[in-house]
């Protein structure tokens, strides 16, 4: 799958999403407010990936650069339908529904200035940098969702940077394994490993001072047998 399939088919997904609301009835999983808040998710994810990888590309280029602005001019009024729509309690009203119907004719616009108008033209101008575009894409979009999930922000996501899941977890694991251990042994009993101020055996300086002086007397007295 190419650049500019990859991007049909989260178009595709969305445009399902839109029919899905439109049609949907009563509470549940296949409700019109739980389908809104992931057609809202969905299409956020997509604008964002759109803003971070492809319009910076299209900028770039002097035969697209003209498309950015009106393509961010759809992104700000679709930003504000969603959030006047997720506003509203009532999804099932008949005002709710004329207006994301007012919502579903936005995207399809939108969707057919990317597909007719920037990408056109892009298909050939961007070919060489497509399949490096394809996989930025794709990183913003996971990224997204699991930043989405760990509730943190998108630049502490792993994958956003192509670094696997596994591998992220696997130094987070090292570095916690080595302060946990450095932590034990610094309040490890001053015993066993003889605090500041102590010697080697843990023992007082007046302690250490005292068995030095006996055991100088011992080899006094016993100097001549000691030879």
């Amino acid at each position: 799958m190419d650049l500019w399939q990859l991007i049909g088919s989260y178009r595709a997904n969305i445009l399902q999403l839109v029919q899905e609301v439109s049609g949907a009835l009563g509470e549940g999983v296949k409700s019109r407010s739980r389908l809104f808040r992931e057609l809202d998710r969905e299409m956020a994810r997509y604008m964002d990936a759109m803003e971070s990888v492809i319009h910076p590309a299209l900028a770039r280029d002097p035969p697209t650069r003209s498309y950015v602005a009106d393509l961010e001019q759809e992104h700000e009024e679709i930003r504000h339908h969603f959030a006047e729509l997720g506003a509203v309690k009532a999804k099932d009203s008949r005002e709710w529904t004329r207006r994301f119907r007012a919502l579903a004719f936005a995207l399809e616009h939108y969707f057919s200035l990317q597909e007719h108008g920037a990408f056109t033209v892009a298909r050939s101008t961007l070919e060489t940098q497509a399949e490096a575009l394809r996989k930025a894409f794709q990183r913003e979009q996971i990224a997204s969702l699991q930043a989405q999930r760990w509730h943190v922000p998108m630049g502490m996501v792993p994958a956003r940077y192509g670094i696997p899941t596994g591998a992220a977890l696997g130094t987070v694991v090292g570095v916690l394994a080595l302060a946990i251990a450095a932590t034990a042994w610094r309040f490890r009993p001053d015993a066993d490993r003889g605090a500041p101020g102590r010697g080697a055996g843990g023992e007082e300086p007046w302690e250490v001072k005292h068995r030095s002086q006996e055991n100088r007397a011992f080899r006094e007295a016993h100097s001549a047998w000691l030879q």
